[in-house]
């Protein structure tokens, strides 16, 4: 997406997202006088089609960072408190929202229909779109460990990442083994990785 005085337009130039008041928008020009918004956290967004000149108008309080899809089909915000929410730019309406940890970023893939999170707990989560089903977690660890997970508990590690694992009644061998024989997947993790 681009980006001017923080009112994101979506890569084809369709649509303007940003806070409603004090912004105007035109086909050839916009302004926004964003800073003063900053401070007043009831301000609705408003989403502009500059094809069709539609204005969408939706409950989204605060400073939430705006992102648009590459295809322009969905636009997220991160608000300030917390988790994602993803609308349709077309109906406005909202497909998903991701509670999570606190997200500091946010990338759709290119086609449209994943959406990666990078969260305040180091993890990278990734979600379908539009259902916003939580599709796996990666997590690295400072030593080269790595740890991918499915939200059934099956997973792919690399060799030492057990040390970070934890399991509800378990620990030591007897959680080894349990993680070894019940939830140790490859297969599983490598089919989830090549449907993204």
């Amino acid at each position: 997406s681009y980006a001017y005085n923080k009112t994101p337009m979506s890569s084809d130039g369709r649509f303007l997202a940003g806070p409603e008041a004090g912004v105007t928008y035109s086909t050839t020009a916009f302004t926004a006088d964003y800073d003063s918004n900053i401070r007043n956290k009831n301000k609705r967004l408003k989403l502009v089609d500059n094809q069709t000149q539609k204005k969408l108008s939706f409950e989204e309080p605060g400073n939430p960072h705006l992102v648009f899809s590459p295809d322009s089909k969905y636009l997220a915000a991160l608000p300030e408190s917390g988790g994602a929410k993803v609308w349709d730019t077309v109906s406005g309406s909202k497909y998903a929202e991701l509670l999570t940890t606190k997200i500091f970023s946010v990338v759709f893939a290119d086609n449209g229909r994943t959406l990666f999170t990078g969260g305040a707990d180091g993890a990278i989560r990734v979600y379908a779109l539009p259902s916003g089903d939580h599709l796996l977690t990666l997590t690295a660890f400072n030593n080269d460990e790595w740890i991918i997970s499915l939200p059934n508990g099956k997973y792919n590690s690399s060799s030492g990442a057990a040390k970070y694992m934890k399991l509800e009644g378990f620990s030591g061998k007897s959680l080894l083994k349990k993680l070894a024989t019940e939830y140790y997947s490859p297969q599983e993790i490598s089919a989830a990785l090549t449907a993204i």
